[in-house]
């Protein structure tokens, strides 16, 4: 601006690099309570799309009750279909199906999916779902690929795998949606030192994931016209459909729905329906309390917790685990699987190997209560 004799007479603007951009004016969102639904009420549009996608927080006992909840009216109601998990993987399918028809105990079942390793999250969040399954002849899906591939894939992208790896893959993979990447990137910022990933071979890692879980649901109604698919996988795999929706889409065209909880998403479009419930604590799984280091086919107690089942047995630093009853112990996930079920005041039989004085092991039996 120019002035002369202290009047302004002139403007000129220069051309600059543009400043910061800021938006005041940001949507505010609202609920309203009182028009806030049942879950139930909108039943008769849910139960009618071919795939229902159940989402979770894995560690959320009433995610699974509201999961539980759509699998019963669908069945109550007459449908047919079949349940999609992400917790099982692929190769496991036969042993999901020998469970189911009653050829497994669930010890058995939980031991050759080998459950506590692969997925690692409490099994009580999912056995009451398992258990309605086989009661009442519905199919359970495994739809997840084998744990080490999608690891190698996460560290060093989808160029190291073996020729033997790659035919596990799905048949095509879609990494061309930039707003989900973003989101994965988000992600991914937040866990970057976990293993020294680099972001493109987490970024594969994740479209893998999602695209087998997609083939799978496309391979199981392909094979079955007349199923529906009420599909269980961690919300980050359903939100706004990038994950596994839109590529089991692309392969199908089958129209579905996405459910996720919802207290902490305020987004119209991160899913058709949110559902919210108050906090459940899932049936409790006792602790023999002991800290065990798992060597090639034996278990070796590394310490044992003050005040626990395991002290009050008299078990010692040092034991190795040899059997719980009649359950033999290979593997820490065999001690998961005994106390999977069990009460307290029940009593039991362990096994042990403990260290002799100068050299060798001698076999000691003590009695227990939990």
């Amino acid at each position: 601006m120019r002035f002369s004799n202290g009047r302004y007479i002139e403007r000129i603007a220069d051309e600059a690099a543009r400043g910061i951009s800021v938006n005041v004016y940001e949507p505010v969102l609202t609920i309203q309570p009182a028009k806030l639904g049942r879950l139930e009420d909108n039943f008769d549009t849910i139960l009618d799309k071919t795939i229902i996608y159940a989402g979770e927080r894995h560690v959320n006992y009433e995610d699974h009750k509201t999961q539980l909840r759509i699998i019963m009216n669908l069945h109550e109601r007459g449908h047919t279909f079949a349940i999609g998990m992400e917790m099982f993987q692929k190769p496991f399918q036969k042993d999901l199906d020998d469970y189911l028809s009653g050829a497994l105990s669930e010890r058995e079942f939980l031991k050759k999916t080998q459950y506590f390793k692969r997925w690692q999250f409490d099994y009580n969040l999912y056995r009451e779902i398992i258990e309605y399954a086989k009661a009442k002849n519905i199919p359970v899906i495994a739809l997840n690929l084998w744990t080490e591939i999608i690891k190698k894939v996460s560290t060093s992208g989808l160029d190291s795998l073996t020729d033997i790896e790659r035919a596990e893959l799905p048949a095509s993979m879609d990494m061309s949606d930039e707003e989900y990447r973003k989101r994965l990137e988000d992600v991914f910022k937040q866990h970057r030192n976990h293993e020294n990933k680099n972001f493109d071979n987490f970024f594969q890692s994740q479209i893998l994931w999602d695209e087998t879980m997609a083939q799978a649901i496309d391979e199981f109604l392909s094979k079955h016209p007349d199923y529906q698919m009420v599909v269980l996988a961690g919300a980050g795999h359903l939100m706004y459909g990038s994950g596994i929706p839109q590529r089991a889409y692309r392969l199908n065209k089958k129209d579905y729905v996405i459910i996720l909880p919802g207290r902490e998403f305020l987004d119209g479009n991160v899913a058709d329906y949110l559902v919210t419930s108050e906090p459940l604590a899932p049936p409790t799984t006792l602790k023999l309390g002991v800290i065990l280091n798992e060597h090639d086919g034996y278990v070796q107690i590394e310490k044992v917790v003050p005040g626990s089942i395991a002290k009050s047995t008299g078990l010692k630093k040092g034991d190795i685990l040899v059997s719980l009853d009649d359950w033999k112990i290979e593997g820490i996930d065999d001690v998961k699987i005994f106390m999977l079920d069990k009460k307290r005041g029940e009593q039991f039989t362990i096994q042990v190997l403990r260290k002799k004085f100068l050299v060798g092991y001698r076999e000691v039996v003590l009695k227990g209560t939990i």
